[in-house]
C-alpha cells in the first residue's frame, strides 16, 4: 500500500489504518491522515533511507491518537503497544518496542537529540520545503483546527504564528546538529517563514475588514445622529398660521 513499508499486509497495521480512517471521519482531520502518513514514507523511498521495522511502525502509528487533548504522541506510542498485544503482524522485542515508542515521541516537538532520530523527524516536516505543497497544508491545518479545537479562522491564524515562530529555533539547531542534511532544514526553514507570512496574512486581512467595519459603522452612527437631529429640529419649529 504505501511505497518503502513492509508492513502494511499485516493484521496489526490494517487495524491501524482503519483507526486512521475512523479519526480522519470523527474528527474532519483534513491534514493528520493517511495522506500525511503516505507522503513520510514517499519521502523515505525517494531518499533511500536504510528499511528500519521500528522505523516503519513509528510513522504509522505517530498520529494514531489526533484529538483535542494534549500528549497525542505520548498517547500515540502506548495505543501501538496496546495493539500489538492484540493484532498480530508485529514480532519486534521490548527493546525495539520501546524504540518504535521513542521515535513517535519525537515528532512532538522535531528537535534532533540523537541523529537517529533524523529520519523520521525529516519524513514529517518534509512537506514544508515545497510552497505550493505548504500553502496547501497550512490552509488544510487551518480548517483541521477551526473544527478541532472549535474556534474561528483567525484565532487559528494566531496559534500558527505563534507556534510556528516557536519552532524556527528548534529547526535552526537541526540544521547544526544534522550537517549532512543542511539543505533539508534551510528548505523547512523557509517554508516556515512562508506558513508565518501566510497566517498573519489571514490576521491583517481581518484587521483589515475590522477595521473597514468600524469606519462604516461610525459613519452610519453620524449619519443617523444626523437625521435625528434635523428630525427634532423640524418637530419644535412652530407651524404657519394658513
Amino acid at each position: 500500500m504505501f511505497k518503502w513499508s513492509r508492513i502494511t499486509d499485516t493484521p496489526l497495521a490494517r487495524a491501524a489504518i482503519q483507526k486512521i480512517l475512523d479519526n480522519f471521519c470523527e474528527f474532519q482531520l483534513s491534514y493528520h491522515n493517511l495522506n500525511h502518513i503516505e507522503r513520510m514514507y514517499e519521502y523515505l523511498h525517494e531518499t533511500n533511507e536504510p528499511y528500519d521495522e521500528c522505523l516503519d511502525w513509528a510513522v504509522l502509528f505517530h498520529d494514531i491518537v489526533y484529538d483535542d487533548k494534549p500528549s497525542k504522541e505520548l498517547r500515540s506510542a502506548a495505543m501501538f503497544s496496546d495493539m500489538k498485544e492484540k493484532y498480530i503482524g508485529c514480532d519486534l522485542s521490548l527493546l525495539d518496542e520501546g524504540h518504535v515508542a521513542m521515535l513517535i515521541l519525537q515528532t512532538e516537538n522535531h528537535a534532533i537529540q540523537n541523529l537517529k532520530y533524523s529520519a523520521i523527524i525529516r519524513a514529517d516536516l518534509n512537506a514544508l520545503r515545497f510552497p505550493e505543497e505548504a500553502k496547501r497544508n497550512f490552509e488544510n491545518i487551518l480548517r483541521e483546527s477551526m473544527k478541532l479545537y472549535k474556534c474561528d479562522k483567525v484565532a487559528a491564524a494566531h496559534g500558527s504564528v505563534k507556534f510556528m515562530t516557536q519552532f524556527l529555533p528548534t529547526i535552526e539547531r537541526n540544521k547544526i546538529k544534522d550537517v549532512e542534511n543542511s539543505k533539508f532544514w534551510d528548505d523547512v526553514i523557509v517554508g516556515i517563514k512562508y506558513t508565518i507570512q501566510w497566517a498573519q496574512e489571514v490576521i491583517d486581512r481581518d484587521n483589515e475588514l475590522n477595521a473597514e467595519y468600524k469606519s462604516l459603522l461610525t459613519q452610519v452612527q453620524d449619519l443617523t445622529a444626523r437625521i435625528k437631529d434635523a428630525m427634532n429640529k423640524q418637530d419644535t419649529q412652530p407651524e404657519k398660521d394658513i
